[in-house]
Order: structure tokens, then sequence, then C-alpha cells
């Protein structure tokens, strides 16, 4: 359920502000996942725990043979977790 401050914003609004809220955590933070669960624990309302855990997930998790490319744990498992 979205947050009541976020409640009247349209979906694409809602994309726009996460990414955005995103964008501006990672200022703080050089960890993609905590700050994309950070931007959709904002707009969502669930517990900061989630935050946290997404922390765990700095650097990535795993990365497949030959490639450049690290795969991590999506802080939307997380959330929806």
């Amino acid at each position: 359920m979205v947050s009541e401050k976020y409640r009247g914003l349209s979906r694409e609004e809602l994309l726009e502000t996460a990414a955005q809220l995103g964008s501006d955590f990672e200022k703080f933070s050089g960890s993609c996942s905590q700050c994309t669960a950070a931007a959709l624990r904002e707009i969502l309302g669930f517990e900061d725990v989630v935050v946290k855990v997404a922390t765990s997930s700095c650097g990535g998790q795993t990365r497949e043979p030959g490639s450049t490319h690290v795969h991590r744990v999506s802080p939307k498992r997380c959330a929806i977790s």
C-alpha cells in the first residue's frame, strides 16, 4: 500500500518519485540495493529492517563466469519477501 503522503500520485509519478528518491539517497550511500530499498520504503511505508537487509547486498552477490556484470539480489525481492 502506498504511504499517505504519496497516495494522490499516478503510477508514472510514483515511479519518477521512486527514481528521484533513490538517486537522492545514493548521494549519501554507495549501495544501489540499499538506496532502492530506501526509496521504496519511503513510498510504500514498510519496515526499516528491509533497508538494513538490503545493505548486505553491497557490492553484488554473484558474477557469471566471463562476465563483468555483477548480479545483485533485487531490492524488490527484499521488499516483497
